[in-house]
């Protein structure tokens, strides 16, 4: 087959996932929807960042069932969060979605903004700028929907004050994603100029 251009064949696509929601913008198509997934907070091996799973998983032939000791576990994400319009949330499972952006070839996040650069980006979704809490274990910056839902099938809630939670005499593992403020001060962090002390930061994922 002859390429009559480079132009003709370079539609583009590009991947994102959108956090706290199960379904993908109307400027996209979804991929699939799932839960958010992580290690437990206080783990210090295994990933260091927020996974979307789906659903319905399959599994290889030669998958063992048990506990095994030379293996990494996985939890929900759960929110963990005491302030409107998210602190009804605290404590359920994330859901998450996967979605495609036909025609589009860059994406980025930004974190502290609610817009994009210019009109020449689309605004897939804005949020605010999540992650794991300070205390615990690193994982990646991701962009919440600024309008979060739960999952339907969340069997267990957690409180939302960072305590230890037990079930059966056994603390409950979970990973979770908590809003990041910024620190602005005269000893070190953020400009004062521009950003606020101790103000949850917001986010807007882009894409073109």
């Amino acid at each position: 087959m002859r390429l009559s251009s480079l132009q003709d064949f370079a539609i583009g696509l590009i991947i994102y996932i959108r956090w706290g929601r199960d379904e993908c913008p109307t400027t996209a198509n979804k991929v699939y929807s799932g839960l958010a997934a992580a290690p437990d907070r206080d783990a210090k091996g295994g990933g260091s960042n927020y996974l979307c799973l789906p659903e319905t998983p399959e599994y290889n032939n030669n998958s063992q069932s048990g506990k095994q000791e030379r293996r990494s576990s996985i939890y929900t994400v759960k929110y963990r969060v005491d302030f409107p319009p998210l602190d009804p949330l605290a404590g359920h499972d994330i859901p998450c979605a996967v979605c495609e952006s036909i025609g589009r070839n860059t994406m980025l996040m930004i974190p502290a903004r609610l817009s994009c650069p210019s009109s020449e980006w689309n605004l897939e979704y804005s949020g605010f700028l999540m992650a794991e809490r300070e205390k615990h274990y690193r994982v990646q910056y991701v962009c919440l929907d600024g309008n979060p839902t739960i999952r339907n099938d969340t069997d267990q809630r957690v409180t939302g004050n960072g305590n230890p939670t037990t079930r059966n005499n056994q603390r409950v593992k979970f990973a979770s994603m908590q809003p990041v403020e910024g620190v602005c001060s005269s000893t070190g962090g953020l400009p004062c100029g521009s950003y606020k002390d101790r103000f949850e930061l917001a986010c807007t994922v882009c894409t073109k």
